[in-house]
């Protein structure tokens, strides 16, 4: 049965509004709530003028304890990645860019109980703990620490490809593997979907000169390419 509430307050609650997350500050409001689990939805009029219907889910510690790796997140449902640490300012991006891993940057400051896994939209972390509560031995990962993954891992598509997978029109698509060198020496093995191996190499040059791969050079001073298996 509806409950209906009047109240003054500031609340640590978020409200999701056609499912974007937006913090609320309360004055005063008439409540009507239907209770359903993890979450109360709320038929709100707002200083009688904005009238609308949420659904409020109640702010939870953001650490989680957990005994093992969970394979999604609890509370939305997302995967979980490692928690990287010494990253400075580097964000997730950049890290699967420059890594071609998933991860969430954990800054520079490591905690004294480090939450060693994340949620991938940032909602929930968790800290390792053993059956009994207590705090389980645990080593941090560091970005020092990380080896990079093949930059094959990522397939970059070129502006040809969007537009016929668009629609736009019809085309062949091929797949090719592009050999790059730049001006300091640097290799690097770029997986490219494109309509020709001239389309390949243009989109290879546009992904060294964005800095995309991680490397330092910017310019390609070689290329070869291969149709990939």
């Amino acid at each position: 049965m509806a409950q209906r509430y009047s109240f003054l307050a500031k609340m640590r609650w978020f409200y999701i509004i056609n499912k974007q997350k937006l913090p609320f500050r309360i004055r005063f409001i008439d409540i009507f709530t239907i209770f359903r689990p993890k979450s109360v939805t709320f038929a709100i009029q707002y200083d009688d003028y904005l009238k609308f219907q949420v659904t409020l889910m109640i702010d939870r510690p953001r650490i989680i304890n957990v005994e093992r790796k969970p394979s999604k997140c609890p509370v939305c449902g997302e995967r979980v990645v490692d928690i990287i640490y010494g990253t400075g300012d580097m964000t997730e991006i950049e890290f699967t860019l420059e890594y071609r891993k998933e991860g969430i940057m954990g800054g520079d400051n490591i905690p004294h109980r480090p939450p060693i896994w994340a949620c991938v939209c940032g909602c929930k972390r968790f800290r390792k703990v053993n059956h009994d509560g207590t705090d389980a031995p645990v080593k941090v990962k560091l970005l020092k620490n990380i080896r990079k993954a093949p930059a094959t891992k990522i397939d970059w598509e070129s502006e040809g490809v969007k537009r016929v997978l668009s629609g736009e029109f019809k085309r062949d698509i091929y797949h090719f593997i592009v050999e790059v060198t730049t001006e300091l020496g640097e290799k690097e093995n770029l997986s490219i979907t494109a309509l020709s191996g001239t389309e390949a190499e243009y989109e290879a040059e546009r992904i060294i000169a964005m800095g995309a791969t991680g490397l330092t050079g910017r310019k390609c001073v070689s290329m070869e390419v291969f149709d990939r298996a």
